[in-house]
């Protein structure tokens, strides 16, 4: 209920002094997110780097596919879940370079990819830092976990039921707004109250 009254994005702020290096600047953290997932699967190492040099600071965090190939953007913020906003955002761009195809994937597939990618950091990340950061990476860890469980069960869930449903059909906001419900009685369970409905300005 927590995360529908305040959303899944909360964001733990630590004191600088206790952030690991790597989660203190955008360069430092794609440095870093790029040699964890190059350690992790070795035989897409270019791919990787590819995607690495994508990365640029935005004002929202995503990966699309254009006519300029793969082009990904990060808010980041100083802290542990900057560093795994990056290392989530490089992981779907990296496997948007292994497929080497202007066909996106679907939704559910593609989160469950930069989910791993994040997760995978976020161990890493844990066995590099000292004790007096351990503290913070794990909190972190935890709080993108909840924000990754939400996108997946319930937006990316989303996304796929529409595919299915509507295909190249018009979009009503009807049709929007019980999809929407649907999925998220269905993560919370039927006692915890849905979003509201889409309206027609929306």
């Amino acid at each position: 209920a927590a995360i529908a009254q305040a959303g899944p994005a909360s964001t733990l702020v630590a004191a600088p002094g206790s952030l690991p290096a790597s989660a203190r600047s955008l360069a430092d953290a794609v440095a870093y997110v790029t040699a964890v997932l190059t350690d992790l699967v070795p035989s897409y190492a270019s791919a990787v780097q590819a995607a690495a040099r994508t990365v640029r600071a935005g004002t929202i965090d995503e990966c699309t596919l254009d006519e300029r190939g793969i082009v990904t953007t990060v808010r980041f913020r100083p802290g542990i879940r900057g560093l795994l906003a990056v290392a989530h955002e490089l992981g779907h761009a990296t496997h948007l370079a292994v497929l080497g195809t202007h066909a996106a994937p679907g939704a559910l597939v593609g989160e469950t990819v930069a989910c791993v990618a994040a997760q995978a950091v976020g161990r890493s990340l844990l066995r590099d830092s000292t004790p007096a950061e351990q503290p913070a990476v794990a909190t972190g860890l935890g709080d993108h976990v909840v924000a990754d469980l939400y996108r997946s069960a319930v937006v990316s869930r989303f996304e796929d039921d529409l595919r299915t449903a509507v295909g190249d059909e018009p979009l009503h906001p009807e049709v929007l707004a019980d999809r929407f419900a649907d999925r998220h009685r269905t993560f919370f369970g039927g006692s915890t109250p849905s979003p509201g409905r889409v309206s027609e300005s929306s």
